[in-house]
């Protein structure tokens, strides 16, 4: 059952959002076009989808956001954190 994103979950998304773009700042020169292009659509993938929540409660993009995280701590580039982020929108959201 959807449920609405709370303000500060997004508060919460946002930031963890902004702590990938820094992590990847740190190493190289991110696409950050490329990289945006990839949060918003997922987000809005996620927030507007049927089931749009884990059984944790937890908002769905957040686990994509986490494992953008470590990918982005490992060096990885642009092109892998966007698909990174973007790995549960097929599954989660019925896009194809």
């Amino acid at each position: 059952m959807r449920k609405e994103i709370t303000a500060e979950e997004r508060k919460k998304i946002d930031q963890m959002f902004r702590s990938i773009k820094e992590e990847m700042r740190k190493r190289m020169v991110p696409e950050i076009g490329l990289l945006n292009s990839a949060y918003y659509f997922a987000y809005n993938q996620h927030a507007n989808a049927p089931q749009n929540r884990r059984k944790t409660g937890d908002p769905y993009i957040i686990h994509p956001l986490e494992v953008a995280k470590i990918l982005a701590e490992a060096g990885f580039e642009s092109s892998l954190i966007a698909a990174a982020i973007l790995h549960d929108v097929i599954e989660d959201c019925g896009v194809d």
